[in-house]
């Protein structure tokens, strides 16, 4: 009996767990071995598979590794040095009453096939059983590590047990046919249990017959300290990969199945996920100071990818208007759904983490976790910036939804009696946020990406759904607005307390596929620049009284409703639409200018409907396309003052509300009493956050309170700036927004600008105004003259580029006037559209995006500037002057939203382009490294985890300041985060080493001698200060194990727990004490 002052290493070491322990190398289930599992060892030299786990139920088990037959050489060849098994199983129930054995069968080829033979036995004596039997295999729920080994042209194998290095065994294995000599190929294990059952945790083969001096796991037989307060653990090996630097920075991945680690019932909380490297030598945790959200010493930024939704996503690639709305194309992108934040069942995933190489040596790794209830809601994992292209979050945000152009909607998807949330983006995916709280109090959970016809529901280019019974089967479907100007049906062909979606295509409209008007515009009377509307807001509600459902949509650009009304014979039977027109308010069209997404209720109390809008303010020059800031038009509420039959509309202005909206834009409010005082509220999504926004008036005069936005836990966190640099010299790139620099405070992970901002004195007063089309300004900080002082360049609508010279002496003194830098043809530094221009490109201008280098090695820093075109030109920098010399063509890969940054991709010393598109794609254009002239090879496309919505903004800064260039994109509301070295290798491939309980069992035989006794009493009362009084100490660590109902707190419940286990001298170990009970 061990004393309780060992009690705390007992909670340390990583015993074997309660439920399932960890396996390495063998990739089987309990429902038996595949046929031909794959085999390939990263580590070079063996032959292993990992993933799941295979429990052993008694009598005879052949465990195959060589297919058919097949040969498979361990070291690659046909001579090797060697071979060693090292198997690690415990016996988890029963007596292994006879022989358990390892055999291993070598298939020599060619003349013959010969196989050794080694017992490792168990219970009664049989042949050699006497060494095991005295190491304790026959006891339940121990865990032992056997190593067989085997040289080279020899038929004996010996067999060391856990640390041994004496062997506790040497067998001489039968021998038939013929022997080829020089060829040890391993084919087959043989496992005879007997009656007892026993489970494999591990097995590793490999080259050579040398056994290490510590045998015992992977690690070096080192068991690394529990340095986290979760419950369970699984240790991790990252192999190598081939850099050619002393360290880098990483990221890992291994897939995990937490069903393997925990008990039946239980479930893992992903809100807990922890990952902390280890030093193998020592056990010790390895410090990481580049995560600021770390709750312990080496906690890293991690993600977790539930396999719920597909590795290889489908994506409706196109538009929907531009088929029936059944047959828009996929294509696939590999961890394509992760940018939605969304989770599945929570079971099993992809965990990736931000990782640590030095040298060629291998990293050790320990995740852990805790566990949850099965019944209780899925959690939300840590969402950290670990370079893998997954985009920015914080620990809280004020970022709800996940895309731009986020819409929502309001309706019991699930049939709970709960309000539940729906929502549409730009991308077109619609996903579903489950209540989790109370009818007068919704709380809504991580969302879900919900599934039409087996695969994710996408509406192509963008979607704004309304949830409703459409075709009044007493189930809610889906209506979709989505581009051009349609609205696509998802029909419920399932229940209503268990959903199932299917594709049915366009709505109609008088017989043909519904289509939203795209004029009047204003700015745009004969539709040259909007030759379509974008995508419709929804309502669906019984507008004229007449007992069926109608439908309202909001134009984009029109800023219209367009009244569509039912005209089916019945009420209860899928309706059918005709084209009314447009909404009235005030004896004219209702106009909100742009984005018109309505929602209709009684907000007045008199018994007929009236209307609130969404809408959004265009900043533009265009007559009649701009609509000036105003807090009391982000919502637009029309009174109706006609009838319930008869709706005559007032706009009441301003808007009813106690506080200010600002200037949000893309509002879709939904009425609905969320609180439960019988007022009618607005939820509302304004692109990517949800505000609720609560009814202070009364039912006949609606008064509502601006809010701030509901927070989410790690939600997305974009970062939006026009350049990032090392402003100040320290390292850490630093974020240009035009006036000002902000500086990177250093504190790492996800990375945060508030480390103080510098004004620059005169940017502010900087003016190129745009003569027609949409307002546009870009602007660069380079030291342009060589002055050691960082100037700006302006970048106009139409194309031409501007120097704004710092002037100052004492500090930064901007000129705000600026000049032109002419080039020696008489020309000037600019891009400006090409014939034929296109009417939107008009509009929209010609982007102009500029970055500086030094591509051609004279010292001075050259211009590189693009435009929406899709034009790349070079202006070489005439030393010693403000002249350029006459634009040098680079190309014009594509069209459409151009940007360029520098970048030295081969790493040597040469700068080179990086272009990108709004396709999402990117080119490197490689400098060719010609002193005195700037030669590049023809533009590669960049592999890189692609995105499936456009318009990239690519920035280029050492984001992880581990001295290399990574990338950061800002794309449609998200900023991603790609490290260079990601770039190169993708993920480091992690494989399972271990793992365990931080209790041996959750019940009170602390000391593990298979009893629960007095001895374990005193062990409780040590882990408690002061008795059991209510103003104790915990110490999580110490007594975690003694923590019976999880509490955090060792009390009289615990004592009570432990009480009820405690009966007399002591309790066998198959007692349900023994099993938590």
């Amino acid at each position: 009996m061990r004393s309780s002052v060992c009690l705390a290493m007992l909670c340390l070491l990583p015993m074997a767990p309660a439920a399932r322990a960890e396996f390495w190398g063998l990739d089987w289930n309990a429902a038996g071995p595949p046929p031909n599992p794959p085999f390939a060892d990263p580590r070079g030299g063996g032959q292993s598979n990992s993933g799941g786990l295979f429990i052993i139920n008694g009598n005879y088990n052949t465990l195959n590794w060589n297919g058919s037959g097949q040969i498979i050489p361990i070291d690659g060849s046909d001579d090797s040095t060697g071979v060693t098994i090292e198997i690690s199983v415990r016996v988890m129930a029963g007596q292994a009453d006879r022989a358990f054995g390892l055999t291993w069968i070598d298939s020599g080829g060619g003349t013959g096939v010969w196989w050794s033979t080694a017992k490792v036995e168990a219970g009664p004596a049989v042949n050699t059983a006497a060494p095991f039997a005295a190491h304790g295999f026959n006891t339940t729920d121990r865990q032992h590590v056997y190593r067989l080994t085997q040289a080279s042209n020899s038929n004996q194998i010996t067999v060391y047990l856990d640390n041994n290095t004496t062997p506790i065994l040497v067998g001489t294995g039968d021998t038939y046919s013929t022997y080829n000599p020089g060829r040890v190929h391993f084919g087959q294990v043989q496992l005879f249990p007997g009656n007892a059952q026993v489970e494999i945790d591990y097995l590793r083969v490999h080259a050579g017959a040398t056994v290490p001096p510590q045998a015992a796991g992977p690690y070096g037989g080192v068991p690394p300290r529990w340095s986290s307060t979760r419950l369970y653990r699984v240790l991790t090996q990252v192999d190598p990969m081939a850099i050619t630097r002393p360290s880098d920075e990483l990221v890992a991945s291994r897939d995990i199945d937490f069903s393997q680690y925990l008990p039946v019932g239980k479930e893992c909380d992903l809100s807990s996920l922890q990952v902390v490297r280890f030093d193998p030598a020592t056990g010790e945790p390895m410090a990481y100071p580049l995560n600021i959200y770390a709750t312990t010493v080496g906690d890293r930024p991690l993600r977790f990818y539930d396999s719920d939704i597909p590795w290889s996503y489908p994506y409706k690639f196109g538009y929907a208007h531009s088929t029936n709305g059944t047959s828009l194309p996929n294509e696939y992108l590999a961890g394509g759904g992760r940018y939605y934040n969304a989770l599945g069942r929570g079971l099993a995933g992809k965990l990736v983490w931000a990782h640590t190489q030095d040298g060629q040596q291998p990293s050790y790794y320990a995740m852990y976790f805790d566990d949850r209830s099965a019944a209780d809601p899925v959690t939300e994992p840590p969402a950290g910036f670990v370079g893998d292209g997954s985009h920015r979050c914080t620990q809280t945000s004020d970022q709800f939804l996940s895309i731009d152009h986020s819409r929502i909607d309001l309706g019991d998807l699930d049939g709970d009696g709960l309000i539940d949330m729906v929502c549409g983006d730009g991308a077109g995916v619609i996903t579903f946020y489950r209540n989790i709280g109370r009818s007068s109090q919704p709380v809504f959970g991580p969302p879900q990406i919900l599934f039409a016809d087996g695969e994710p529901m996408d509406a192509g280019w963008s979607a704004a759904p309304r949830v409703v019974d459409w075709d009044r089967d007493g189930d809610l479907d889906i209506l979709v607005g989505t581009e051009k100007e349609s609205v696509l049906f998802f029909r419920n062909t399932g229940t209503a307390q268990s959903p199932t979606f299917h594709r049915e295509g366009l709505l109609q409209a008088d017989g043909a596929p519904l289509r939203i008007p795209r004029s009047p515009i204003e700015c745009d009377p004969t539709n040259s620049i909007f030759v379509y509307d974008y995508y419709p807001g929804l309502e669906v509600v019984d507008w004229d009284g007449d007992g069926d459902l109608d439908l309202l949509a909001g134009g984009f650009a029109t800023g219209y409703i367009w009244y569509y009304r039912n005209v089916a014979a019945s009420p209860n039977v899928t309706p059918q639409l005709t084209f009314v027109g447009a909404l009235q308010a005030d004896g004219a069209p209702l106009d909100v200018t742009w984005c018109a997404a309505p929602t209709v209720a009684d907000f007045d109390g008199d018994g007929d409907l009236d209307l609130i809008s969404g809408a959004m303010q265009q900043n533009t020059s265009v007559s009649g396309c701009s609509d000036a800031a105003d807090p009391n038009k982000v919502l637009w509420y029309f009174r109706n003052i006609g009838t319930r039959t008869a709706p005559v509309l007032a706009k009441q202005y301003p808007f009813p509300s106690v506080g200010s909206f600002g200037s949000r834009i893309l509002a879709t409010p939904r009425a609905i009493d969320y609180n439960g005082d019988g007022l009618l509220d607005i939820v509302m999504s304004v692109r990517t956050q949800l505000f609720f926004v609560p009814n202070i008036g009364t039912s006949t005069a609606p008064l509502f309170l601006a809010t701030e936005p509901v927070p989410r836990a790690w939600g997305n966190a974009p970062l939006g700036f026009q350049q990032l640099l090392d402003y100040n010299g320290d390292g850490w790139p630093d974020a240009f927004y035009g006036n000002s620099v902000d500086l990177n405070t250093g504190q790492g992970m996800p990375g945060f600008f508030g480390g103080g901002t510098i004004i620059l004195p005169g940017a502010s007063q900087i003016s190129h105004p745009t003569p027609s089309g949409d307002v546009y300004e870009f602007r660069y900080l380079a030291d342009l003259d060589n002055d050691g002082r960082k100037d700006i360049l302006s970048g106009d609508h139409g194309g031409r580029v501007w120097f704004h010279r710092d002037i100052g002496t004492g500090g930064p003194q901007i000129d705000p006037t600026g000049l032109q830098p002419p080039t020696t043809g008489g020309g000037y530094v600019e891009a400006p559209l090409v014939e034929p221009i296109d009417p939107f490109d008009a509009l929209q201008g010609a982007r102009t995006q500029i970055c500086t280098g030094d591509f051609n090695h004279d010292s001075w820093p050259d211009i590189v500037v693009a435009n929406t075109q899709g034009y790349i030109h070079l202006f070489l920098h005439v030393p010693g002057s403000l002249l350029f010399q006459p634009r040098q063509p680079i190309g014009r890969l594509q069209q459409i939203r151009l940007t360029v940054q520098t970048l030295d991709f081969n790493g040597d010393g040469w700068d080179d382009i990086l272009a990108s598109y709004a396709s999402g794609q990117m080119y490197q254009i490689v400098n060719k490294a010609i002193n005195g002239t700037a030669q590049f090879h023809p533009a590669t496309l960049l592999d890189h985890p692609a995105y499936n919505l456009a318009w990239p903004q690519t920035y280029v800064g050492d984001w992880n300041h581990d001295d290399d260039a990574d990338l950061i994109i800002n794309v449609f509301g998200i900023t991603r985060f790609l490290e260079r070295s990601f770039l190169q290798f993708g993920y480091a491939t992690a494989w399972p080493v271990g793992s365990g309980s931080r209790c041996n069992s959750p019940a009170p035989d602390f000391d593990g001698d298979e009893d629960v006794d007095l001895e374990d009493f005193g062990a409780f009362q040590a882990c408690i200060t002061g008795g059991l009084d209510p103003g104790h100490v915990f110490d999580p660590l110490t007594c975690f194990c003694m923590d019976f109902d999880r509490d955090e707190d060792v009390d009289a419940v615990d004592l009570e727990v432990f009480e009820q286990c405690l009966s007399g001298p002591g309790i066998p170990a198959s007692s349900t004490c023994d099993q938590g009970g």
